[in-house]
């Protein structure tokens, strides 16, 4: 069992039937190379203070867990899914999510936040919207607040808390609590997703492979770079009947494998 994996999977249609999910993976992904920027809410460290409304973020997820473990994520999401050399998606901006749960990660991160919202609003009082860089070579660059706190929330936005309960902390407490001995054994525990977010800011709108379409962002993958489309078992002849149809936009050079999702647990 690989520990780390070189491939990066995205499960597609969470929560819907199995044959919703076959025609999204087929007909709105392969059909037409490219993956939506889907909207997802999001929030991080709400019980010390951190951003507590949740954020509609457009982003593509994926996992790097080894094909052989997929298979208690899998019970989450889907069993339907693109595996993409992970060289490639980190060319393309994708970026692991980091996971913590020490309550003072959490309190940093809200303190440095409520320290820039307050020194916006008293740069605000004065008047003052921007103050030139004196880096070296970027004399005539300016810096805002505003811009700041865009960027220290997008870095926010590759955070995810280490479990999904929140850690019940206790600073004068000699031992964790009882009901916390096994806290992060939990099975559905959000750092067993090992996930892997491309997170669609202002300026990665205009990246050669991204395309706008009806005011949604789709990401354009090079099915160069695609090396393996997963489907369950009851699901490859169909796939091989509409083969043609599906693929046609392929090169012929560059078709991916098919994986039985059954047949991962053996790889």
């Amino acid at each position: 069992m690989a520990y780390v994996s070189n491939k990066l999977i995205h499960w597609v249609g969470r929560g819907k039937s199995t044959d919703e999910q076959y025609n999204i993976l087929t007909q709105k992904i392969l059909k037409h190379k490219e993956l939506l920027y889907s909207k997802c809410d999001w929030k991080y460290g709400s019980k010390y203070g951190g951003i507590k409304n949740a954020m509609s973020v457009p982003m593509i997820c994926f996992t790097d867990i080894p094909f052989s473990e997929t298979e208690r994520h899998c019970m989450n999401y889907s069993r339907f899914g693109l595996s993409f050399e992970k060289y490639y998606l980190v060319n393309c901006l994708a970026c692991p999510v980091g996971y913590d749960q020490h309550p003072f990660l959490h309190n940093n991160y809200s303190y440095i936040m409520k320290g820039l919202h307050a020194l916006k609003a008293l740069l605000d009082q004065k008047g003052i919207a921007a103050w030139k860089s004196n880096e070296v070579g970027s004399e005539d660059k300016e810096y805002s607040l505003h811009e700041m706190l865009k960027r220290f929330q997008f870095m926010m936005l590759f955070r995810e808390n280490y479990s999904r309960k929140e850690y019940q902390y206790n600073e004068v407490a000699e031992q964790p609590h009882e009901h916390q001995v096994h806290f992060f054994e939990q099975p559905d525990a959000l750092y067993f997703e090992r996930e892997w977010r491309m997170i669609l800011s202002d300026s990665a709108k205009n990246l050669k492979w991204n395309r706008i379409r009806e005011d949604l962002t789709y990401f354009h993958f090079n099915e160069k770079y695609l090396s393996a489309v997963i489907v369950p078992r009851e699901h490859i002849d169909r796939l091989k009947t509409e083969w043609k149809d599906i693929f046609f936009d392929f090169h012929p050079n560059q078709l991916p494998n098919i994986i039985g999702f059954e047949d991962l647990k053996y790889m």
